[in-house]
């Protein structure tokens, strides 16, 4: 869609702001759906001190995290990057768009967002929403992701695609611990052939492991897309040692799940098995 449908699309929300005034998800503040006080609360991630390949907040320039330093990253998508921490005011305004039906955050959070991804240093392609499964997205009636990934796609005039890619049916990813995720989403994704040579956004709400931007990445590589850049409102913190570090074979994207052991405390790491 052009880039001047965002305007009215806003004025849409401007007048049902106008007939039922919000309160805003942080304070209650009547009339806004989230005020600048609230969104200056965001625990945000920026500055040059950042993983170059997942993303995630490094103590010094120049390095690698643990987990992606422990040899050459494989991750299905090229870079990845998050707006913010998921904890504290960007937790409560994720689990309302999501959970309570907040639709006007959407764009809301398409502002913020747009002002931060102007910024970062990829080249333009098109936004991509990570889907849900046709059972989940029946269930709720909703995709959250999609309620931000178009207008920021309108708002940073690049197309936006929501059918390029597909997802199977299958369990949430919530609750799931390092193995069962990474498990989960092996091949749930499908993307279609009109990504091919074509750079992708790869928008989602929050990057817990990794496993399902890594999983919906190699789908869309697998379907000829040049390049793919993983774009999240949040990243959960990491309170334990470091998420599975995924690797993979030019000849087989299949995802398998193994223990590792390493300088760090035993944990669970995805790799690839070619087959046999």
């Amino acid at each position: 869609m052009p880039a001047w449908a965002y305007h009215p699309y806003r004025l849409f929300w401007q007048v049902a702001d106008l007939l039922f005034p919000p309160r805003c998800v942080g304070c209650g503040r009547l009339g806004e759906r989230w005020c600048a006080a609230c969104q200056a609360q965001v625990p945000r991630l920026g500055g040059s001190s950042l993983c170059p390949a997942c993303g995630y907040p490094l103590p010094a320039a120049d390095e690698m995290c643990p987990t992606c330093s422990q040899g050459p990253p494989r991750w299905g998508f090229d870079e990845a990057r998050a707006w913010a921490f998921y904890e504290g005011m960007m937790a409560r305004v994720i689990r309302a768009l999501k959970y309570r039906r907040r639709f006007g955050l959407g764009e809301t959070l398409a502002r913020a967002l747009a002002v931060w991804a102007r910024d970062l240093p990829w080249p333009p392609g098109c936004l991509v929403p990570v889907p849900l499964a046709p059972a989940r997205r029946r269930a709720r009636g909703y995709n959250q992701v999609s309620l931000v990934a178009r207008p920021l796609a309108w708002l940073l005039k690049m197309p936006y695609c929501p059918q390029a890619l597909q997802r199977r049916d299958g369990p949430t990813q919530v609750g799931l611990d390092w193995r069962a995720r990474w498990h989960n989403v092996r091949r749930a994704f499908h993307a279609a052939p009109r990504v091919r040579g074509r750079i992708v956004w790869l928008v989602d709400d929050v990057m817990t492991t990794g496993a399902t931007l890594h999983a919906a990445a190699l789908a869309l590589k697998r379907a000829g897309a040049r390049a793919v850049y993983a774009l999240t409102w949040a990243r959960v913190p990491r309170r334990i040692s470091p998420a599975a570090r995924p690797t993979r074979s030019r000849s087989s994207p299949h995802v398998v799940l193994e223990p590792r052991t390493s300088s760090y405390p035993r944990r669970e790491v995805a790799h690839v098995r070619s087959p046999r």
